[in-house]
């Protein structure tokens, strides 16, 4: 049966339900709608991370967007985009994040490397996490897609706007007022959404619940919101729903 649709699913909060585990009827759900439409999964983590899901999952996506946008892989794992951050703007974020004391962690894919620390280990999704107590020049030296820096709730939209107007060669993206995700500029999950559709015919539909989701919902054909998000994301959606596996009611919609 040729499918004329691509579901584009988010990870954290959206398909995972508490960052750390899949509902069954969730899993049932990306069963069922792959029956009929290509689903594929946009995350801000790693192609590792991702992998980690389909295992203890039990699925394969057929289309995988990393680190927001930064790599964009299909099915077979070949990669279609492959977007570091540029070295002296890495650099430059390095001395900032040094000058100011802030905590973050660094991904080049394998790893997580920074200052950032934590007891939750089911968060980490087989990721190592290195936490150096001056990760500054060892993470300037590396190959790196994608920076969470964690600047804490009192302090963190001022960090945002700070950074915003000291790094304007860069993307960064609010993820739930906990993280401000940098990556290379005009890397975001629209962009690769705009890239799949560049080779496709049909819908593409994409499904999150997070601030980094937003150029994604701009970028669908349709953008389903799940109902915990906040208001500014919700905003963003055609459509709010309670769950990823209450997509299965809309399949038509898809489809259309």
């Amino acid at each position: 049966m040729d499918k004329n649709a691509i579901v584009i699913t988010d990870l954290d909060g959206t398909f995972v339900y508490d960052s750390h585990t899949i509902r069954p009827i969730d899993r049932i759900a990306f069963h069922k709608l792959q029956e009929r439409f290509y689903v594929g999964i946009a995350t801000g983590r790693s192609p590792k991370e991702i992998a980690f899901v389909e295992r203890v999952g039990n699925l394969h996506a057929d289309y995988k967007i990393c680190f927001n946008g930064a790599i964009v892989e299909d099915g077979n794992g070949k990669r279609i985009v492959d977007r570091p951050i540029p070295q002296i703007a890495l650099r430059a974020v390095m001395q900032y994040l040094k000058a100011t004391a802030l905590t973050f962690d660094a991904l080049d894919g394998e790893r997580r490397i920074g200052n950032y620390t934590t007891n939750d280990k089911g968060r980490l999704w087989g990721m190592n996490l290195i936490c150096l107590a001056e990760p500054h020049e060892a993470v300037a030296a590396e190959r790196i897609y994608k920076i969470n820096v964690r600047p804490g709730s009192v302090h963190f939209y001022q960090v945002l706007s700070e950074m915003q107007e000291h790094f304007p060669e860069l993307g960064l993206y609010e993820s739930d007022g906990k993280r401000i995700e940098v990556t290379a500029k005009n890397t975001n999950k629209g962009e690769a959404i705009k890239t799949l559709k560049m080779g496709f015919s049909g819908n593409v539909v994409g499904v999150g619940d997070s601030g980094n989701d937003v150029p994604m919902f701009e970028a669908a054909d349709q953008a389903y919101c799940i109902n915990q998000a906040p208001q500014a994301v919700k905003s963003h959606a055609d459509v709010v729903l309670n769950h990823f596996a209450d997509l299965l009611d809309y399949q038509d919609a898809i489809n259309a």
